[in-house]
């Protein structure tokens, strides 16, 4: 299942869209040079499901291209305790996790985090790499010194980005 999230996160039908920068540019920086994100909920026919993904990439787009691999991470939890979303122990440690990878993943251009979706017990990250297994490598080292997380990764090409273009896509409707 973790393999088919994102595909059946794209067919979900869209609640509600709203653009949600974590902050207004100031006036030295315009929107262009700032990565933006936003968040959509999603009703799946089972609850809801929280979809926070890159509105703009900003300084990245140039990157896009050379990053042709799609990195799905998926961290299951159990949907009962909290009508379908995580509790804070869980979301203390799937925060933990995102902050740990992000230097080692992102902070020199090697990937992007493109869409989390949280909800009916998973979260998924989906991020785009140079390389899937460098970025595993990566991910591997980042996590040495951290409790072992219960999260599965998927590889696969999408040198368009077309499955979060998919997505976007219908964000918009």
């Amino acid at each position: 299942m973790p393999t088919l999230r994102l595909a059946l996160l794209l067919a979900l039908a869209v609640t509600t869209a709203a653009g949600a920068a974590p902050s207004a540019p100031d006036a030295a920086a315009s929107a262009a040079t700032k990565e933006a994100w936003a968040i959509a909920t999603v009703n799946n026919g089972h609850g809801t499901v929280i979809c926070r993904y890159i509105e703009t990439l900003g300084p990245k787009a140039g990157e896009r291209d050379r990053q042709p691999d799609r990195v799905t991470l998926t961290w299951h939890y159990d949907a009962d305790a909290n009508n379908g979303m995580p509790t804070d122990d869980d979301k203390a440690g799937m925060d933990e996790l995102e902050d740990a990878l992000a230097p080692a993943v992102e902070g020199d251009g090697f990937s992007n985090l493109a869409l989390v979706t949280t909800g009916d017990g998973v979260r998924a990250w989906v991020y785009y790499a140079r390389s899937g297994d460098e970025f595993l490598a990566r991910m591997k080292k980042a996590l040495r010194d951290h409790p072992a997380f219960p999260v599965k990764a998927d590889v696969g090409a999408d040198p368009g980005w077309t499955a979060f273009e998919a997505f976007r896509s219908e964000i918009a409707r």
